[in-house]
């Protein structure tokens, strides 16, 4: 008896994982920002005969959803039974949001709850005459990527990166990385690789979505309000000493100013030299600069390396609509120079081949994360090349500590 009711549940989870699946589709088209945003399948249409009408439908909707509630503890959620005062799972998830029920015709009712927790997602089927309950669970795709999304991988570039990678993790104590390679001419996704330190042993980590936050595009940001303004790069900005007390609470600090600062120097100089203040007073020439300036100083991780490739190739070198000539040419000028002379990463340029991008190394204190995105060749570029690499906080920390090794690869890339 009791093995029929399990192979009927079982049965009953398999019918839902459909369900599922169309809810991963619908997340993988979701714009997710600041909140998790789940669009919740119903499956009205796989399930009609489990209703007579929709009102019977959202009767018995109300009624599960009166009987199991979300309950929440410290961040974190569970399934609870009111009727049986019964906690129908442990309360340590992510997100819960109730699905659907279906009655298979031996009488039976089953509640589905979609959830997430860590880097997965499921479906949680319960049977609602004694709270057994089984679970089907994937990768989470708004988290978790997948190489057979990415048709074009070229495997020798895959593990040549990989190879590039791991070196780099190795010489700095890097606990997880990620590297992508784009073809810049057709944006397809040559290479998507991630690794992590485990107990020593650097190995095949999943392909984290959300594994670096996009303040790497802060010259970038910068350079584009000033196009946007009509702001020449020539015009001059002061950025006195290297400290701009924005309010009691709030400092920009530009990263020589124990020397003193940059004090007074032209835009383009100022971005050249990564120069925080100038970029600051960049944004501000646009009326919402201040919110041009949140986003490109805000460290939530929102972003990887691919994203990061995919991204700046979009706005350096491909035709686009939300992009005009002269907020290209600035944004080209910017990336262009940052590896030439005058420019503040001219010492990092791989040999033999023009580079437009930029390194960064964030830092919260606690961890810290080196970042390179460009393409190449700069006049027409055939590819485009993001490393992030994390460690725990510790110093010194300079993009000069992983430029050796993306160079590396771009030189194997270029002669290829």
């Amino acid at each position: 008896m009791r093995l029929g009711k399990r192979m009927t549940m079982v049965l009953a989870l398999l019918l839902s994982v459909i369900g599922a699946d169309v809810c991963a589709q619908e997340v993988v088209d979701s714009v997710w920002v600041d909140s998790v945003e789940v669009d919740s399948v119903a499956l009205a249409e796989e399930f009609k005969s489990d209703y007579d009408s929709e009102e019977d439908k959202a009767r018995m909707d109300s009624l599960i959803q009166a009987r199991y509630v979300i309950v929440s503890m410290n961040g974190k959620y569970g399934i609870y039974d009111r009727e049986k005062n019964d906690s129908v799972t442990a309360v340590d998830m992510d997100y819960i949001e109730y699905s659907h029920y279906f009655q298979p015709e031996n009488g039976m009712c089953f509640c589905y709850f979609y959830y997430e927790k860590g880097l997965q997602c499921g479906k949680i089927g319960i049977n609602m005459n004694d709270n057994t309950k089984m679970e089907a669970f994937a990768d989470n795709p708004r988290l978790v990527g997948k190489h057979e999304e990415f048709p074009a991988i070229d495997s020798l570039i895959l593990v040549r990166s990989y190879d590039v990678l791991s070196d780099c993790m190795a010489a700095i104590d890097g606990i997880q990385g990620q590297v992508a390679v784009i073809d810049a001419r057709t944006s397809d996704v040559l290479a998507w690789g991630a690794l992590e330190n485990v107990e020593g042993d650097i190995v095949y980590a999943p392909l984290l979505k959300r594994l670096c936050s996009s303040e790497t595009y802060m010259p970038f940001v910068a350079a584009d309000c000033l196009a946007q303004s009509k702001t020449s790069l020539e015009d001059s900005v002061d950025t006195g000493h290297g400290i701009l007390v924005l309010n009691d609470s709030v400092q920009i600090r530009d990263h020589n100013w124990r020397k003193g600062g940059y004090e007074v120097l032209t835009y383009r100089q100022a971005l050249l030299n990564k120069s925080r203040i100038g970029m600051y007073h960049a944004m501000m020439t646009l009326p919402d600069g201040m919110d041009y300036w949140k986003y490109a100083t805000d460290q939530t991780k929102n972003t990887n390396a691919m994203e990061l490739a995919m991204v700046f190739n979009n706005i350096f070198h491909l035709d686009s609509v939300n992009v005009s000539a002269e907020r290209r040419g600035n944004i080209r000028a910017i990336a262009i120079g940052m590896f030439k002379k005058g420019g503040i990463q001219h010492k990092r340029a791989p040999k033999d081949v023009e580079l437009a991008g930029v390194y960064n190394v964030a830092d919260d204190g606690t961890e810290q994360t080196f970042t390179f995105v460009g393409c190449f060749p700069a006049d027409k570029p055939k590819y485009a090349v993001s490393m992030v690499v994390q460690r725990k906080h510790k110093l010194p920390a300079s993009p000069a500590m992983v430029s050796d090794k993306v160079n590396e690869l771009i030189e194997w890339l270029n002669k290829k």
